[in-house]
């Protein structure tokens, strides 16, 4: 199982390219908190997979790689077939060797999110996101390492 951290997800984005697509290097990934109505999105001329920090901050383990999966299925599409359509005959075969559902949306229980919007933080020593209800001094991570968070963002 990986770790709900941006290196976890680098790991499995690693995993799975290095099990199906061999020849491909690892998109960067990183994480936006201005993406409120998208959870993901691959950008092919930087070669980027952006992710949302919702989806990382209130989403579950499954729904976070599901999206991740989704993404990746793009950056090997635009590899393999540069001038394929975005969601195609081809990206769909792609979806499908990858395990995920080859669908252009997600239905993700945001109303659900909406109830346990929290300030979150990043640990400095894992990465690890961390949620509080209201903005605290500092945060003790799962890793036992204690932060004192630069900022905090509000997660709705």
């Amino acid at each position: 199982m990986y770790r709900v951290t941006l290196n976890g997800l680098g790991e499995l984005a690693d995993d799975v390219l290095s099990r199906h697509a061999p020849g491909i290097d690892l998109p960067k990934i990183r994480v936006s908190g201005r993406m409120t109505r998208t959870f993901g999105s691959y950008t092919p001329t930087t070669r980027q997979v952006t992710l949302s920090s919702r989806l990382l901050a209130l989403g579950k383990p499954r729904e976070q790689k599901d999206i991740l999966l989704h993404e990746l299925a793009h950056a090997i599409t635009h590899q393999r077939h540069p001038k394929a359509r975005a969601h195609g005959r081809e990206f769909q075969a792609i979806c499908r060797e990858l395990g995920v559902a080859p669908l252009r949306y997600v239905s993700l229980p945001v109303r659900e999110w909406a109830a346990r919007a929290r300030w979150a933080a990043t640990c400095d020593a894992c990465g690890q996101l961390s949620l509080r209800q209201r903005p605290v001094r500092a945060i003790r991570c799962d890793c036992g390492h204690t932060t004192r968070p630069r900022r905090l963002s509000y997660v709705a």
